[in-house]
Parts: C-alpha cells; sequence; structure tokens
C-alpha cells in the first residue's frame, strides 16, 4: 500500500531480491527513487513513517535500537526513563533546530492531567470531548487556550452491493434515508455530532463541502424500499461490528433499533476481532459494516483509491465499478493538479449518488497548550 509505488520492491518485500531496483543511494546524503509510473501522491507518501530513511548501522545493533537511534529530526532522544518519561533533545544538527531545547512526555503523571495543567506541571494536554465542550464557553478562563481541529478521518457505513438484496440500489438507498442522526446522536449521548457529509475531511485536497446525499426522509426510505425488487420478500441483513464477545455494540444496536423501527427489516450481527481487522472484515460474509479511515498521508489517493478501487487491500465491501477504477487509474499519473482533484471529485459524488456508503461522523482533537508556547499548530494528520 504505502511503498508498492517503487520499481522492484514487490520483488523486496517477497524475499526475492536483496536489494530494490528502484532505490539507489548516490552519496552520503541523497538517495533515489525511482517509481514503476509518474506518480504525483508519492511525495505525500514519503511523510509517513513507513517511508522513513533509517540508519542502517542502527537497525544492525538489535530489536531495541529506536530507544537509541541515530536522529535526523530536529529531536534526539536524550533518556527513557521506563514507564515514567521519555525526555528529548535538540538535534542541533538538524537543518532548521527547534526553539525549544527540551521536550518531556510524562508516562506516569500523577492525578488528573486536566488539573497538572491548570498547576502549570505540563505544558499541553490532549481532551475527551465532555471537557471539550465545557472548556470551549466564552466564560471558561482557559477557553482561550483551546486549540481544536478536525482531523483527515471519516467513519462511514459501508454497503456490500455485491450481495443481494442490497445489489438493488433503491435498497441502499432506503437503508440511508431512514437513519435519523439527530435521534442516534441523542441516544449515543454524542456531545459533538460532527456530522460527515464527504468522504474526503477538511484540509485534505480535493475537499468540497456538500450537503448530505440523503437526508432523514421516511416518507422516501419507504417509497425506495417499496420500488426495490426485494419489496415484501426482503432477507433478513448480516451486520458486521467490532468486539471480542457476542454483545451489542451500542451503536449497532441503535442503527438496528432505527432500521427496525422505520422499514421492519430483521439482522443478524456477526462480531469480527479488532486484532487485524481490516482482513477479518474483508473476508467475513456482511451486507453492512462499520469501517472508518484515518488518512496516512494527505493526499485523496489515500481515500478514494485505497478504499475504493476493486480489489484494493481495504475495499472491505468488494466495491467495484469499471468507470471509477479507470478514474482513479488515470489519477494516480495524472500530474495536472486541477484535473487530477476533479477525477477524485467524480469518484466521491459517484459512490456517494449510489449510496454505497452512509457517512456517519468525523474525528477531531480538542488540545489545550499554554500561551507561552507560540505557535503551535494542531496538524489535522495527527503527526
Amino acid at each position: 500500500t504505502y511503498l508498492g509505488d517503487i520499481v522492484g520492491i514487490s520483488d523486496t518485500l517477497a524475499g526475492k531480491a536483496r536489494a530494490t531496483e528502484g532505490l539507489r543511494a548516490v552519496d552520503a546524503r541523497t538517495l533515489v527513487v525511482i517509481l514503476d509510473a509518474p506518480k504525483p501522491y508519492f511525495l505525500a507518501k514519503i511523510t509517513y513513517p513507513t517511508a522513513f530513511v533509517v540508519d542502517r548501522r542502527d537497525v544492525a545493533r538489535g530489536a531495541d535500537w529506536m530507544f537509541k537511534p541515530n536522529a535526523s529530526g530536529p529531536y534526539a532522544i536524550r533518556e527513557l526513563l521506563k514507564d515514567e518519561a521519555l525526555i528529548l533533545e535538540r538535534n542541533d544538527a538538524y537543518f532548521k533546530p527547534a526553539l525549544i531545547a527540551n521536550i518531556l512526555f510524562d508516562l506516569r503523571p500523577r492525578g488528573s492531567l486536566l488539573s497538572l495543567y491548570r498547576e502549570g506541571a505540563i505544558d499541553f494536554v490532549g481532551l475527551g470531548a465532555d471537557d471539550a465542550a465545557r472548556l470551549s464557553k466564552p466564560e471558561e478562563p482557559l477557553s482561550k487556550e483551546l486549540v481544536s481541529g478536525t482531523n483527515l478521518c471519516t467513519s462511514m457505513i459501508r454497503l456490500d452491493a455485491s450481495q443481494p438484496p442490497l445489489d438493488d440500489p433503491n435498497v441502499r438507498m432506503a437503508l440511508a434515508q431512514s437513519i435519523d442522526f439527530d435521534k442516534l446522536a441523542v441516544t449515543l449521548k454524542f456531545k459533538d455530532k460532527n456530522r460527515a457529509t464527504t468522504i474526503l475531511p477538511p484540509q485534505m485536497p480535493g475537499f468540497v463541502d456538500k450537503p448530505e446525499a440523503f437526508p432523514f426522509a421516511l416518507a422516501k426510505a419507504k417509497e425506495s424500499l417499496a420500488a426495490s425488487k426485494y419489496a415484501g420478500k426482503m432477507p433478513k441483513l448480516i451486520i458486521a461490528q467490532s468486539g471480542t464477545g457476542n454483545e451489542l455494540q451500542p451503536f449497532t444496536s441503535a442503527l438496528i433499533d432505527q432500521w427496525r423501527t422505520n422499514l421492519g427489516l430483521q439482522f443478524e450481527v456477526k462480531t469480527i476481532d479488532p486484532r487485524d481487522f481490516s482482513r477479518a472484515l474483508r473476508e467475513t460474509p456482511a451486507h453492512i459494516k462499520g469501517y472508518g479511515w484515518c488518512a496516512d498521508y494527505p493526499d485523496p489517493e489515500n481515500f478514494l483509491d485505497v478504499l475504493f478501487h476493486t480489489g484494493s487491500e481495504f475495499n472491505i465491501t468488494n466495491f467495484s465499478d469499471p468507470e471509477v477504477d479507470a478514474q482513479l487509474e488515470q489519477a494516480r499519473t495524472e500530474t495536472d493538479p486541477a484535473k487530477r482533484i476533479a477525477l477524485y471529485q467524480k469518484v466521491e459524488d459517484s459512490v456517494l449518488q449510489n449510496a454505497h456508503i452512509i457517512l456517519t461522523n468525523r474525528s477531531r482533537s480538542d488540545v489545550l497548550v499554554k500561551p507561552w508556547i507560540k505557535g503551535y499548530v494542531l496538524s489535522p494528520i495527527g503527526v
């Protein structure tokens, strides 16, 4: 998924070659990478840890090499106190040395993190939804130190159109139109609804805000179901959820309750072990699968190509559309940014308008940052 664009990498990863044809060190500071085609998104890919260059002498030292690495970033590890603290110091050999000399990650904080922040014992703290909602009020003194942002993540319900009755778009539309998300938010006590109406999240290239493809409309949902070829003979639908026992997850339970009440549908639930979740979900026959995605690098290819191209490892509902495949393949090597973005927007519209997924929500980050830390940027990529 990450390095497959490099010439010869598949043979290296399969153990068929000791060296990779498309990787060449020409001097002590220059690595040449040869791609199998002009891939504009590859520059975004090398921001992901899978593509980081490490010192081979470090790796040769054994399994714990990463705790004392030869640093090439803005900080080096000064000391790791197991279960207590990680202390970083500025790497003065970095091309643009950091302004802050040392950073300490407290690995065993005593007491409430928010209390420690109020006391000045820590300078930065992440917040849960409850604290963020409370501290965002203007009358709260800490509201001036709150930094919030949407992550490059989208949660969705994926519908498998390769299996009847979801091969009928009317059935998929009925499922989408019969979910009352306002009621769902109350049932699940969401503090921040943060509804998603697009696959691509804000701050992702290609994002265009748009209204919900299939807003809640119970009368229309019943009409869609009645217009389907399965009207009056709907089979039981299988819905997959993550978990380790047989207990219904609250979100699954709330969804089923609405679909049963609104459309009279019946369900069977399969619980998927969260370990190696993508593979297990892909191999589990189910009509409906909950599956979120967070971009690993900031390019629409990492959402749309990875999730919806035929045969992709993360295409967990067997979605297949020759026109979509052609657009995704063209976008991979299109060097005109405007044309490339337009292709991804067409793919997104096609997936949404044909009700192959039901978008649910986006995740967000809320942090408190002390005012003496200047210029802090909350990255949507989460790095």
